[in-house]
């Protein structure tokens, strides 16, 4: 059986672990950044939620709903927002972005827990709509449910499109790393590899009778010291040939 030469196999195991360290690193960072962007977007939601609540008040009460729908558009040019409901106390909704064409999947879904709301609860639930996707469905009350509520949906895909962004700069980074860890590793081998290559050579060439070819290392380590111990065999296996040599020539 063919062996693996030691160059491929620190080479290999170089690479190896390199590869391992940079996908546990990049598994990581996604799912610590993609909770950091959810909670961002959440609460940039809730933010703009909280905001509508205060100016839909006394317009809920009026049933003002050309104004309403007004506010509810101009909370949509907010990047990320998918759609802005103002829902009255009933839960029905009264006003939206969707020109009445509201989704079903949208209507009477996601409310609090508790009979009694804080002024300052909100809930966020995430839901699939057909046409847009996953969204943050954040709901808020207004004057603590009141009078309605307000529900702002923040889409999923803005934190899917920058993570995504992260994950290819991540793979991009690994890819130069895991090459530039192949070079160094090949260089690093070579030069670990090289001297044991030259000394196994001096010991075939001893093994074979060659005890003229002084063995020389620059190596400050063991692999040096390997070679001088080499060196001082060789030269020990030459001085007894050496004696053994004359005192058969002193027996002729």
């Amino acid at each position: 059986m063919k062996y693996m030469s030691l160059k491929w196999k620190v080479t290999g195991l170089i690479v190896a672990g390199t590869l391992i360290f940079g996908l546990v690193l990049m598994i990581f960072m996604y799912v610590q950044t993609a909770q950091v962007l959810q909670n961002e977007l959440i609460q940039r939601g809730r933010t703009i939620a909280v905001s509508v609540s205060k100016n839909a008040s006394e317009l809920v009460l009026q049933n003002s709903k050309v104004e309403l729908r007004f506010l509810a558009m101009e909370a949509k040019s907010f990047e990320s927002v998918d759609y802005v409901l103002i829902e009255d106390d009933e839960r029905e909704i009264i006003s939206d972005t969707f020109n009445g064409n509201v989704p079903k999947e949208l209507i009477k879904t996601n409310a609090f827990d508790d009979d009694v709301i804080s002024a300052d609860a909100f809930k966020d639930f995430l839901i699939t709509v057909p046409e847009i996707g996953e969204v943050y469905d954040i709901l808020v009350p207004i004057d603590e449910g009141m009078v309605g509520y307000v529900r702002v949906g923040m889409g999923k895909r803005f934190v899917d499109n920058i993570i995504n962004n992260a994950l290819f700069f991540s793979l991009l980074v690994i890819g130069i790393g895991v090459l530039l860890a192949i070079i160094a590793s090949f260089l690093l081998s070579k030069r670990i590899t090289d001297p044991i290559i030259y000394l196994t050579k001096a010991a075939d060439k001893i093994s074979m009778g060659d005890f003229d070819t002084a063995i020389k290392t620059k190596s400050n380590d063991e692999i040096g010291d390997l070679g001088i111990a080499i060196e001082r065999m060789r030269e020990s296996l030459k001085a007894a040939i050496d004696r053994l040599r004359k005192r058969q020539k002193m027996r002729i």
